[in-house]
């Protein structure tokens, strides 16, 4: 299984990114990351802030969110122009790409918080990241 979805990216990375990361699939080198934060950066953009995040990452752990109670009608709306727009973004068959539920967010940082759609991007190689869509701030 992880032989077959490593032979995905290095495809993917060959026959569709192209340059540096196509290079380097070529001569065996892991590309995965690569080849998912392409896949997030060809997310539709839907005119909202977005936020990605990674466990583990730098500050991740200061993030929490849980679903949102009562969502608003634009937050629904852009959940909904999601799931449309999220079935054409090109990405390897082993990666999956859920519009989730609205969310409220909350950083503990700095005590801000907003409602958004939450975008799950997985893969058996690169774990679950997921994008935040902003629609709402207090």
């Amino acid at each position: 299984m992880i032989a077959m979805d490593k032979d995905e990216f290095r495809d993917f990375a060959v026959d569709i990114m192209g340059g540096d990361t196509a290079a380097a699939a070529s001569l065996g080198y892991d590309v995965s990351s690569a080849v998912v934060d392409h896949v997030i950066k060809s997310l539709p953009e839907l005119g909202v802030e977005r936020m990605t995040w990674k466990r583990g990452a730098p500050g991740s752990e200061f993030v929490v969110w849980m679903e949102r109670e009562s969502p608003r009608e634009d937050a629904l709306v852009l959940a909904d122009m999601l799931r449309v727009a999220v079935a054409t973004v090109p990405r390897p068959r082993c990666v999956t790409i859920e519009v989730g539920r609205v969310v409220r967010v909350h950083d503990r940082r700095d005590q801000k918080k907003w409602t958004a759609v939450a975008v799950h991007v997985k893969s058996p190689l690169t774990g679950e990241r997921v994008v935040l869509y902003t629609t709402e701030t207090t």
